[in-house]
């Protein structure tokens, strides 16, 4: 029985008891006409973090699957801003993203940016529509097939290979090896772009939180920063490895080795922190 109204989508209802031990709580009419709910319906409760209780219909999608977002693309716009708008859509949660021409004809060069963003920087992703005026971008991957904690592990990983690599070929003058950790930059910016989606996605939806591996929203911020410290791990990898393409002769023995020791440290209290960051999340 509805008591007090506190707000428009606010309502106090008593629990009322029913039987011998049954607490029963009745639903507002409007939101079961909204959910297509009718009588013997199964919904799901989930307890929340704060001890809330949350009321789902089973087959509601709770990762906004169907989220849809179209935006124009102006006849001069450059590929560097297109990619700016792409990857700003991205984060920000949608699973369509629509690009239509305002002139009603894609250049091919925004057609080369859009396929370059897609294949380098977004995981999940594939373009599904390639018309003349239109590109259709579609986020594949579902939150519960790669966890924040799986794609920070990733990071981790490769970012500290790169600063690994990135000594070697230092010390080496092997300007092959600097190439490749140079490319593998963009993976690391991959899975960091990743993450930082399913953290918008888990601030806007509490119920999202546990489905990305974390154990309340305060967290998001805690993996935020860890994303950003490793993903600097890996620009720097790349530019000790792009000094040392224009370094012309191998680089003195007795200064070499301290650069050596110097990097061998800084990866062990990095993989110390990363390693005390996965034992707290753990708990």
């Amino acid at each position: 029985m509805l008591i007090a109204a506190v707000s428009e989508e606010s309502e106090v209802r008593k629990i009322q008891f029913t039987g011998r031990s049954t607490y029963i709580l009745s639903l507002p009419k409007r939101w079961m006409h909204e959910m297509h709910l009718k009588p013997g319906v199964p919904v799901t409760l989930v307890r929340e973090s704060n001890n809330t209780l949350s009321i789902a219909p089973n087959d509601l999608t709770i990762t906004g699957s169907n989220r849809e977002v179209t935006a124009l693309m102006l006849q001069d716009e450059s590929g560097s801003s297109l990619k700016r708008k792409v990857v700003s859509m991205y984060l920000s949660g949608y699973n369509m993203i629509n690009l239509r021409s305002n002139t009603g004809r894609i250049n091919p060069s925004q057609r080369a940016a859009v396929r370059e963003v897609v294949r380098m920087n977004l995981v999940g992703t594939e373009i599904i529509a390639d018309a003349s005026d239109l590109i259709t971008i579609q986020i594949l991957i579902s939150i519960p097939e790669l966890s924040v904690n799986t794609a920070v592990r990733r990071m981790f990983l490769i970012s500290t290979a790169m600063h690994s690599d990135a000594i070697a070929s230092l010390g080496e003058h092997n300007h092959e090896l600097a190439r490749t950790i140079i490319k593998s930059d963009d993976e690391v910016d991959r899975f960091g772009l990743y993450i930082l989606r399913n953290l918008v996605i888990a601030t806007q939806n509490e119920r999202i939180v546990q489905e990305i591996g974390l154990r309340n929203r305060s967290d998001c911020l805690s993996y935020r920063v860890a994303v950003r410290s490793i993903e600097r791990v890996a620009d720097h990898a790349a530019g000790i490895a792009d000094k040392s393409l224009k370094i012309t002769a191998r680089v003195p023995k007795e200064l070499f080795q301290k650069i050596d020791k110097m990097s061998k440290l800084s990866i062990t209290l990095l993989t110390d922190a990363v390693e005390a960051e996965r034992l707290l999340f753990s708990r």
